[in-house]
């Protein structure tokens, strides 16, 4: 895997518009460094994207899993080695349930 071209790939094919659009609707705002809560730029969404797709990848790696996960702010990268897939959401509701069976 080419990790360089395959981030860009994915980055290429994530709407970052549209990530930032609701997040300006339901107010979603992320610290700025400076003591401040803000809407992120889209450059500031694209690069915390791209760490966590780097992340994701990095922990099948060193690791030595086959599945590598990085989430903040909402986004969640998932490096899948067996299917060959890297992906990245942006998540603004999640319910899980752990059963016994």
């Amino acid at each position: 895997m080419n990790t360089k071209i395959t981030i860009e790939e994915v980055l290429e094919n994530f709407d970052f518009y549209k990530v930032r659009k609701v997040m300006k609707f339901i107010k979603m705002k992320w610290p700025d460094g400076e003591g401040e809560l803000k809407v992120p730029s889209i450059q500031e969404l694209e690069e915390q994207a791209r760490n966590l797709l780097e992340s994701s990848i990095e922990q099948v790696f060193k690791d030595k899993e086959n599945v590598g996960y990085a989430s903040s702010g909402g986004f969640q990268a998932i490096c899948d080695w067996n299917s060959d897939c890297l992906s990245l959401s942006f998540n603004l509701d999640e319910s899980e349930i752990i059963f016994k069976h």
